[in-house]
């Protein structure tokens, strides 16, 4: 299965964008209160749905699809049971057949059977769209990566404080200087006063 695919990224995010609009009371006072419950069933229709339109193309490791209308069983390389075909793909990395569940559950493979499938080579076509060929040596570094995670927390940090915040300026309904001590309290570390 791709890292990032269409069937669960998909589903998540139009779950998520329905429900908060859901949860904002645009779509009247009932949705407003049943926001969570639209999203669990929106996303539990949309991943049928999206594997349905792309084929499984995202989703089957099993390139061929041979009769699989008689029950037949295979032995499992990793675990050594007997599976039906159905639950059973080749897998390169042991070049024999290997069961759903340990296919799951091996790291040791990489994804020999998907290399375009893990999040970074996913990544690396998404920027081949975007940046010229010349910039991509750039951006493969491992500064560049630790930048960007460094970002991405750094988001993810003044979000959460943001929140915190608003949530504390909604309790303080005192003077303005309390306001502006909360605001300066979140905004900036001010280090001890010298004594």
């Amino acid at each position: 299965m791709y890292d990032i695919n269409p069937e669960g990224v998909g589903a998540f995010s139009v779950a998520s964008i329905l429900s908060i609009i859901c949860y904002l009371g645009l779509l009247g006072s009932v949705a407003k209160a049943l926001a969570g419950f639209i999203a669990l069933g929106t996303a539990m229709l949309l991943v049928p749905l999206i594997a349905y339109l792309t084929k499984g193309k995202f989703y089957l490791a099993r390139a061929d699809h041979s009769d699989l209308t008689s029950v037949q069983t295979q032995q499992c390389i990793v675990c050594e049971h007997e599976h039906e075909s159905a639950d059973m793909a080749t897998c390169p990395a042991y070049s024999s057949q290997i069961c759903s569940l340990c296919c799951t559950l091996e790291a040791r493979c990489q994804d020999l059977c998907k290399p375009h499938a893990r999040w970074s080579a996913q990544l690396a076509s998404f920027l081949h769209l975007l940046v010229p060929q010349s910039g991509l040596k750039y951006l493969n570094t491992r500064i560049s990566l630790y930048i960007l995670l460094v970002c991405v927390l750094s988001v993810v940090l003044a979000v959460s404080l943001s929140l915190v915040y608003f949530q504390a300026a909604v309790d303080v309904t005192a003077s303005s200087a309390q306001h502006h001590q909360l605001l300066m309290l979140f905004v900036r570390i001010q280090p001890p006063p010298l004594s």
